[in-house]
């Protein structure tokens, strides 16, 4: 629930490393920390499902949407959700489709473009369900063979009306959780991320989450 690239390391031999499982393992000792409205992770690399809080939808797939950030950063060299605050991040995260790669790097295929489009599906069951499956598709990508043979697979980044309108123009409505994370760690990292933002949304959701 929180992949990232500081958390991915290389050995000498160039294989890459997940390591600080430390979150995961809390969330194990806590149910609590994952009740409904609860959101845990990195901003800039969380799954919808995070930002709204949404417990039941947490899982692999989620770390799938987070592998399809750090995938858009390697082709691209930008993150697919960026923006000046946590507040917009999240609102992004929820409710824009990312530029497709090939947009920005002429040279990716539109292959992977799909393969992207599919790791982050807004709707977990529209991702890859596995990361065997997502790196089977990446292999056959690189190799310049069909990875998705759904020929639509790139509208997965749609979001649904249901979805923008629970969202709104001024991020998660009433009715939805709002973008919080937990505190220590965390909390520092998120007033990192607002201390110089220009946005009253970032620190109104700041005083009310911590």
């Amino acid at each position: 629930r929180d992949l990232k690239p500081a958390n991915i390391l290389l050995t000498a031999a160039g294989e890459p490393v997940i390591t600080d499982f430390g979150l995961a393992k809390e969330l194990a000792g806590d149910d609590a920390l994952t009740r409904t409205g609860t959101a845990i992770g990195t901003p800039s690399y969380m799954a919808p499902e995070q930002v709204r809080g949404d417990r039941k939808r947490i899982d692999r797939r989620t770390d799938i949407f987070s592998a399809g950030i750090i995938l858009y950063q390697f082709l691209t060299g930008q993150k697919p959700f960026s923006g000046e605050g946590a507040w917009t991040v999240a609102k992004k995260i929820v409710q824009d489709d990312p530029p497709m790669p090939s947009t920005l790097n002429v040279s990716v295929s539109p292959e992977f473009d799909r393969v992207v489009a599919k790791a982050l599906a807004k709707n977990p069951d529209a991702r890859f369900q596995t990361a065997r499956e997502f790196a089977h598709a990446l292999k056959l990508a690189s190799e310049g063979k069909t990875a998705i043979q759904q020929p639509d697979a790139a509208a997965t980044l749609i979001v649904s009306p249901q979805q923008g309108q629970a969202a709104g123009s001024h991020g998660p409505s009433a009715n939805q959780s709002s973008p919080t994370l937990k505190s220590g760690e965390m909390e520092l990292e998120f007033w990192r991320s607002i201390k110089d933002s220009n946005d009253p949304n970032d620190y109104d959701l700041y005083v009310r989450q911590f």
